[in-house]
């Protein structure tokens, strides 16, 4: 595979879209905003069904059915925003340069509530600071200010997709076993 930059952009291609995020192109994540889900959808299925091919495993042999996310927006359970004093953000893609937000697309409501609180907190930091933010099923929002990288333990970051995910596994195993999802 091959990786690149956009040094310009001449002409948007048809299926272009305006990504709503202001630190699109900027911050380290969300890559595809200029991208129609479905097209998202697609090019990560073909992903996939290639990495299958890679190492031989016949993916016409599995069973294969497709959960789209219906909610392609405010969905992330869980941040891991960067700030500094009244500066609070992501780190742009490779660097530890601040890109600096007022909310993040696609991280829940009451992750984006905890925004401004966290703005006016990390003003009394002396130094460079990290925040998880994470929300529960219930509502419950969690903080870890300057902690080791999921310091509070892990889960999909997407619940609505996890459950598809839990659901078409158990159809799949049957009743008896026991499945770990070790996050391989």
């Amino acid at each position: 595979y091959a990786e690149a930059r956009l040094l310009e952009l001449l002409q948007a291609g048809g299926e272009r879209v305006a990504p709503p995020c202001p630190a699109f192109g900027q911050c380290g994540g969300c890559e595809w905003q200029h991208l129609p889900y479905e097209r998202q959808w697609q090019a990560k299925k073909s992903g996939v069904l290639h990495a299958l091919k890679r190492v031989e495993v016949q993916s016409e042999a599995l069973p294969w059915d497709n959960f789209p996310a219906e909610l392609i927006w405010e969905y992330r359970n869980r941040v891991q925003l960067r700030g500094f004093r009244d500066q609070i953000g992501f780190y742009a893609r490779g660097s530890n340069s601040l890109v600096p937000i007022e909310k993040c697309w696609i991280a829940r409501p009451e992750l984006n509530a905890r925004i401004p609180a966290a703005r006016e907190a990390g003003m009394s930091r002396p130094r460079e600071y990290k925040l998880e933010l994470e929300v529960f099923p219930n509502g419950e929002v969690t903080e870890s200010w300057n902690s080791g990288h999921s310091a509070k333990g892990f889960r999909q970051v997407h619940d609505e997709q996890n459950e598809k995910l839990k659901a078409w596994v158990a159809r799949h195993i049957g009743n008896g076993g026991t499945l770990l999802d070790l996050y391989g």
